[in-house]
């Protein structure tokens, strides 16, 4: 699974400065108030952190590793290719304090510096380290000068020096403005004619191609009893549905469903609030609340739903996110008559639309968010959704309270624990056609579909 939660080490190292002392004469010059901070992040094994964002803050402070903070900022930067960070202590987004106002001879001041590697305010790493020196024009720039000397002697005059050479030939000017434009030529004799175009071919018969506005795109040969259909602009196969299309749940939502060989999903994320028999689950949008159930690696099980980002608008489109012990809670999660699916559920899917490097492309619904047309990002790759699951990018929550990923995959509880803190699930990405299985922590939040009994 993409954006396993990592963490990291930093390796600190402050660059040292120099005033430049010419002939005796200290040269006056316009103090920059900012010195250079380098950080190396790795992950647990040892390897660095390539290209990656990340947010820090940094506080400069005075007396001991835990003294008073004359001043703080952030930074919002991404490491190169070798993990490594380079920034300017002084040049980020002032917190509190004035860097230009720091006494350096009332030290020792040391830096602490806090690291978010999801690249945004969480700070998780954190540690602090001596400044052991500091530019020296930023010591003297608060130091207190001493009294002036006398003026010496005027000097002897020199010589006058011989002629300097002669400069270079300065720059070709500007072109002067377009003549007038002619009269139009004869028109020239006809070209030969070209070579006869190509056509891509299909794979099976049957295969068919459409034009999406910028390239030929294949459909391949849907499956007995579909039919072909326009969704979002674009042709697509679906399955011809009997009986029942539909199936309501105890908060009153109302889910559009769909037969898929012989199982019947639902074509909607799940929405409710309350297991079945009417109980409400316990809605945690606090991200420290929703970090405690995972409790460091020691779970509580409080079950527990949210919001993507914890904004109500995405229920509508996405469903809700529950992590997997409402999904195991006895009182049952999905309507009557219908269940969370088990990881052969999910196998039995995946073979009917073709095994798992054809069935995510087949799942997922049309369009991407760049063109308007849909809610996946860009590429969107191998999406037909000719199985009319219409499977939604709604993101996830991890066990540290943090949304991701949204626009980007879709996660689905499967009903299979794997380990007293782990259970298995299905993935759809936008950058494949294919279908994934995962493991995760039971306290993350993931997106529910229900499968008929």
């Amino acid at each position: 699974m993409k954006n396993q939660l990592l963490r990291f080490l930093a390796i600190s190292l402050i660059t040292k400065y120099f005033a430049l002392i010419t002939g005796g004469t200290l040269w006056a010059q316009s103090v920059p108030q900012k010195f250079s901070y380098q950080s190396i992040l790795r992950n647990p094994g040892g390897q660095a952190l390539s290209n990656q964002q990340v947010g820090m803050r940094l506080s400069i402070l005075q007396g001991s590793e835990t003294g008073t903070s004359v001043y703080v900022e952030t930074h919002s930067t991404s490491t190169n290719a070798s993990g490594l960070v380079t920034l300017q202590v002084g040049g980020g987004t002032v917190v509190s304090g004035n860097i230009s106002g720091i006494d350096w001879a009332a030290g020792p001041y040391f830096i602490k510096t806090e690291t978010d590697p999801e690249g945004g305010s969480n700070y998780s790493i954190a540690g602090s380290s001596q400044l052991l020196s500091v530019p020296y024009a930023l010591y003297s720039a608060n130091g207190t000068p001493g009294p002036q000397g006398p003026q010496g002697p005027a000097g002897l005059q020199g010589e006058t020096g011989p002629a300097g050479p002669q400069g270079a030939t300065g720059a070709q000017g500007p072109a002067g403005p377009a003549g007038a434009q002619g009269p139009q030529g004869a028109t020239g004799p006809q070209g030969l004619q070209g070579p006869a175009g190509t056509f891509p071919n299909g794979s099976n018969p049957g295969d068919l191609y459409y034009w999406n506005g910028t390239a030929w795109m294949l459909l391949p040969i849907g499956t007995q009893g579909q039919y072909l259909t326009v969704q979002n602009g674009m042709p697509a196969w679906t399955t011809l549905q009997s009986g029942s299309n539909s199936v309501t749940d105890i908060d009153g939502n109302t889910y559009q469903t769909v037969t898929i060989g012989n199982q019947v999903w639902m074509k909607e994320n799940l929405k409710t609030s309350k297991y079945r028999n009417g109980d409400v689950i316990a809605e945690v949008s606090d991200s420290a609340q929703w970090a405690a159930i995972w409790n460091n690696g020691n779970p509580t099980g409080q079950a527990a739903w949210c919001y993507y980002n914890n904004d109500a608008a995405n229920n509508t489109t996405y469903g809700k996110l529950y992590n997997w012990y409402v999904v195991a809670d006895p009182r049952g999660l999905c309507p009557a008559g219908w269940h969370v699916p088990t990881a052969g559920e999910w196998n039995i899917l995946e073979t009917f639309l073709g095994g798992n490097n054809l069935a995510g492309g087949k799942m997922k619904s049309m369009g991407t968010i760049e063109a308007g047309t849909g809610f996946w990002y860009s590429p969107n790759i191998g999406a037909t959704n000719s199985s009319g699951y219409s499977g939604l990018p709604g993101g996830c929550r991890n066990k540290g309270g943090s949304f991701s990923i949204f626009g980007y995959e879709g996660y689905w509880w499967g009903s299979n624990e794997l380990l007293p803190t782990t259970a298995g699930g299905f993935n759809l990405i936008f950058d494949g056609g294919n279908s994934l299985k995962y493991a995760s922590a039971k306290s993350w939040g993931l997106s529910v579909r229900c499968l008929r009994d």
